[in-house]
């Protein structure tokens, strides 16, 4: 229970002056122990209290003046949008495990970029309250001007986040990207690209090596970017016939891989499944060209990537894969090395390829096209195209050839089942190259 003592104060001399009052407690239901311990903490619950009361009685007293309290106005930070891009991209972890990890190579490669992007406009060293919405409209057309579209759309997407970031930190008032024009992620221009006749054996007399000239071969016949690149010893099942059950990507997953510098990295080359269930096929080469897939194949190196139905992954242990496609070293080729030595083969046969058009999607327009000029129907276009959609392969792949119509017929006549489509484009291919179009 709390009572209340006075205590005397002296002087110096040793004369009472006043007196102080002071709470005390005392509990007489408790053994001592319990006691002092609950009486320690009501001493410190009524602290506060107590401690107001006597410095009210001493301010009446004029021994303390209680100063106003003023709140501290803070003064928001003012950042260009460089810095709120790097703070952004520093604060945008990764979590592995309870880990901090850093972004992906990939990854931060693109970030890397995107920030030199905006260290490079005629604002980038003022503060981002100070922007107007006409010089960002400005600066972004010009980047749109020089861009794809769908990079255009992935760098808008970007700007977004790095405008709220710098709403969220009183860096801005509001977000001036969310006025930015809307864009499509899909790009417009890339699917009207078809190679000509003149640029298919343009780059066919470029190709300088095994691999070249059996990545040309792979993609004459239909296939997309990670199925040739992802193409193994097993899949070539006879002299005539490939068997298309991986995709080449990189993925995030549980192990540690090494690069050549030393850096251990989770972003590995990894067979993921086909594309689409339809996608799993076996898919015709001709037999003089399997000889040039097998050529490349000899050239090539067995190489540890992971293989998503893999029954030892749980263990931990990569299975060894033999690649068709490498490089001039006999090295694997993953995607971005792959189409950056594609496009060196078209720049060496004079082959220009805009800004919005691919390098590698463009021979899937050219195959359909081709086999559209061959007279194959909806159901045969789809199974050569592995489509599960019938319509895609005419609405979204096939182009109108302007040139040779009449040639055409000489092989379509020829044509008596499914894999003599694959047959006649490479007789097309090698009749002109041998000089013997203009016989007949």
């Amino acid at each position: 229970m709390p009572y209340y003592v006075d205590i005397p104060v002296l002087d110096q001399q040793g004369e009472i002056v006043t007196f102080e009052r002071k709470r005390r407690f005392a509990c007489s239901t408790v053994g001592p122990e319990d006691a002092e311990a609950k009486a320690e903490l009501r001493r410190e619950e009524a602290s506060e209290v107590e401690e107001a009361y006597w410095r009210e009685q001493r301010a009446l007293r004029g021994e303390l003046i209680i100063p106003e309290r003023v709140d501290e106005v803070r003064t928001p930070e003012r950042k260009s949008l460089p810095e709120v891009a790097v703070e952004l991209n520093q604060h945008n972890k990764r979590y592995v495990q309870g880990k901090v990890e850093g972004h992906r190579k990939s990854y931060r490669k693109k970030l890397d970029n995107y920030v030199n992007h905006v260290s490079s406009a005629a604002f980038a060293g003022r503060p981002m309250d100070t922007l107007r919405p006409a010089e960002i409209h400005a600066w972004f057309h010009e980047f749109m001007a020089g861009h794809s579209q769908s990079t255009s759309a992935r760098f808008k997407k970007w700007l977004l986040r790095v405008g709220d970031w710098a709403k969220e930190s009183d860096y801005w008032s509001a977000n001036l990207f969310t006025r930015l024009p809307t864009i499509s992620m899909e790009s417009g221009e890339e699917s009207q690209r078809v190679f000509s006749f003149r640029e298919i054996d343009q780059m066919w007399l470029a190709a300088n090596s095994p691999q070249l000239r059996a990545l040309l071969v792979l993609l004459r016949c239909g296939l997309r970017q990670g199925e040739c690149l992802a193409l193994r010893e097993d899949d070539i099942l006879d002299e005539q016939t490939i068997q298309v059950r991986y995709t080449l990507t990189e993925e995030d997953n549980l192990w540690d891989d090494v690069s050549p510098s030393g850096k251990v990295t989770k972003a590995v080359q990894f067979l993921g499944p086909p594309k689409t269930t339809r996608s799993a096929a076996k898919v015709h080469i001709p037999k003089p060209w399997m000889k040039l897939v097998e050529e490349s194949l000899r050239c090539s190196d067995y190489k540890q990537v992971r293989a998503f139905d893999d029954p030892v992954v749980s263990a931990g242990k990569p299975r060894l894969h033999r690649f068709v496609i490498g490089n001039r070293f006999g090295l694997l080729w993953d995607e971005w090395s792959a189409s950056r030595g594609l496009k060196k083969l078209m720049e060496r046969a004079g082959v220009v390829v805009n800004l919005n058009e691919s390098t590698f999607h463009a021979w899937r327009h050219t195959f359909c096209s081709d086999l559209v000029a061959l007279g194959a129907n909806d159901i045969e276009l789809s199974a050569l195209m592995r489509h599960s959609d019938p319509n895609l392969s005419k609405r979204v792949y096939a182009q109108a050839r302007h040139d040779h119509l009449q040639r055409y017929k000489r092989y379509s006549e020829r044509i008596d089942k499914l894999t003599d489509y694959v047959e006649m484009i490479r007789e097309m291919d090698e009749d002109r190259r041998e000089g013997k179009w203009g016989m007949f």
